[in-house]
């Protein structure tokens, strides 16, 4: 339900609770699901502006059991414009 995890990342943030690394990771990845494309790539990036160093790939992949579902969200950051950085 990626437009119910878009309004719960965006409720907590009304809210005041911090924004980290993972709610931009997931804000990408919910809106490119959607084909919102251009929102999509301004939250990666606003992700690579805040977190230059932050492996999205490396904390999906350990947070996963299932690697098809991590690299289903990868591969949205991936369209939306986000590349890991070593």
């Amino acid at each position: 339900d990626y437009d119910g995890a878009i309004e719960a990342f965006n409720q907590a943030i009304r809210l005041g609770e911090p924004v980290s690394a993972l709610t931009l990771t997931y804000l990408t990845a919910a809106h490119q699901a959607l084909g919102e494309t251009s929102v999509a790539t301004e939250y990666a990036r606003e992700l690579r502006r805040a977190w230059p160093q932050f492996r999205a790939d490396a904390a999906l992949s350990r947070f996963y059991a299932d690697k098809v579902v991590a690299q289903h969200v990868i591969s949205l950051l991936n369209e939306a414009g986000w590349t890991s950085r070593t």
